[in-house]
């Protein structure tokens, strides 16, 4: 018998093998598709991913595919450029860009290494638990297959079998905006080159419906970019299970014209595109899994969270997920826990979800506000950069050093209260008004009101959590990072910080 079947290959499945296998847990790793996508569609690496990277072993060969994201242009029609950075030197890495068939190359290899290979071509059928095990019915180039396992983790995106196959509601709605993506070549004015590792956000605002962007983040590759901006209507598109969100493969993408007419439109010295190498619309829909965990099968990643991709978070908080739970059915399994420890990972790992889907609609419906923060105060996080790039107007070149505004390159705000300790004593005592605690503090859009959520686990050790000093005991808490930051040394890593 099989301890864990993984579904899905993506980053999130491939991250939760690699790290089970880490702890001493071989999991097998089943994947619907015959082959990777070959769209460039997560690409944003924060901090806190290649912290857990480093833990897997794999972060110097992400870091050397990837491209330091080190700021962002922002060019907002009737208002000056502006060129925002932000400054994480504190932290033990800055931000990352790595193309998602990259990341899964990596992984996939990594997981090679230790003996597991992603078996491709091969779809689940139906489960069905059977007290403390799970019968799992499989389709693949052998034909049938009836398989037994201790978990199953449903690490399949937004249109997860597992999911469906559970009964769990995927509770949201979907982004009124189509989008469109392509992989480009683009080749600025004279003047008006774009630093490397600087993204583009351009607008061209219009009054009561969405400005009109341009979006290009940059690729490893010299000179090329992703780039994304609204699409024409498509009335008669829609996914068959009514969650539009992702790649919308079956419809046709974007031309080169497309994409050069919009940059054209919005930008006042357009870049030159050239070179498509592929285009594709897509959707966007903000939902939440009602459960992250039903017996023994688990979800993790977009299986069980969706939201708009401002600021690059979806990979990184599905990836850690996935982390969150690896260790956590690896001391289960080994009878170092009781099965009671799996339980904490819903109640830790869905208000972190919550809090990332509400942040990011805020930052999308803000997007091209130029609403201003009263004079003194911290960037919020739910603030989109281009209105905190309105609000102060700083000069080309600004360093933003507040962490409230590391969101302006894909900073993952499901690790700022970690990350970023609020300095005063009272922080966790008066949650509903700490800065730092995006789940806590938002204020939501109408588009997403989260349901009453019940509260965290009680732990022994509860008593002694601050967000400076331990200690805290992993049985019962999964915030252990940040003491293990301070007491491992990186002398490797820690010189390739940019």
């Amino acid at each position: 018998m099989t301890d864990v079947l993984v579904v899905g290959a993506g980053p999130v499945g491939l991250s939760l093998a690699c790290e089970l296998a880490r702890h001493g847990i071989r999991a097998r790793v089943i994947e619907a598709r015959a082959a990777p996508l070959p769209y460039c569609r997560a690409i944003g690496v924060t901090s806190r991913t290649l912290e857990v990277y480093e833990d897997m072993g794999v972060a110097r060969a992400m870091i050397d595919a990837g491209l330091w994201l080190t700021g962002t242009r922002v060019a907002v029609s009737g208002h000056p450029v502006q060129d925002v950075t932000t400054d994480l030197s504190d932290l033990p890495f800055a931000n990352l860009g790595v193309p998602q068939g990259d990341t899964e190359r990596i992984l996939a290899e990594h997981l090679r290494n230790s003996g597991i290979a992603v078996e491709r071509g091969v779809r689940l059928m139906s489960l069905t638990q059977e007290g403390e095990h799970v019968r799992v019915d499989l389709d693949g180039h052998g034909g049938a297959e009836v398989a037994h396992m201790r978990y199953v983790v449903g690490c399949d995106g937004a249109h997860s079998t597992v999911r469906h196959l559970l009964g769990i509601d995927f509770v949201g709605e979907a982004w009124p905006f189509p989008f469109m993506l392509g992989d480009v070549r683009l080749d600025w004015p004279s003047g008006e080159e774009l630093p490397r590792g600087f993204a583009l956000r351009a607008l061209r605002l219009k009054e009561d419906t969405a400005p009109d962007m341009f979006i290009a983040i940059p690729l490893p590759e010299h000179g090329r970019y992703r780039v994304s901006m609204l699409a024409p209507e498509n009335p008669g598109a829609g996914a068959a299970d009514g969650i539009d969100h992702g790649i919308q493969s079956e419809q046709a993408g974007p031309s080169l014209a497309d994409i050069q007419a919009v940059a054209g439109r919005v930008m006042e010295h357009p870049p030159v595109a050239s070179d498509l190498r592929w285009s594709s619309r897509y959707r966007i829909s903000m939902r939440l899994a009602e459960r992250y965990r039903v017996g023994q099968v688990f979800l993790a990643g977009d299986a069980c969270h969706i939201h708009p991709p401002t600021g690059g978070q979806g990979m990184n908080t599905g990836i850690q997920d996935a982390y969150n739970l690896a260790w956590k059915l690896a001391l289960v399994l080994k009878g170092h826990a009781g099965p009671h420890l799996l339980d904490s990972y819903e109640a830790e790992r869905q208000p972190v979800a919550e809090g990332v889907i509400a942040q990011t609609i805020a930052e999308s419906m803000a997007f091209g506000s130029g609403n201003a923060a009263p004079t003194g105060s911290p960037t919020p996080r739910c603030a989109s950069p281009i209105a905190a790039a309105l609000s102060s107007v700083p000069p080309r070149g600004t360093r933003l050093s507040s962490p409230a505004t590391a969101c302006l390159t894909g900073w993952d705000c499901a690790d700022a209260a970690s990350a970023f300790p609020c300095a005063c004593s009272s922080c966790c005592g008066e949650r509903s008004t700490c800065f730092w605690r995006p789940q806590r503090a938002l204020k939501i859009s109408p588009l997403w009101r989260p349901r009453h959520r019940r509260s965290a686990p009680s732990s022994p050790c509860a008593s002694s959590r601050s967000p400076r000093a331990g200690p805290i005991c992993p049985t019962h808490s999964a915030s252990v990072w940040w003491r293990m930051r301070a007491e491992r040394s990186r002398p490797t890593l820690d010189r390739m910080r940019c």
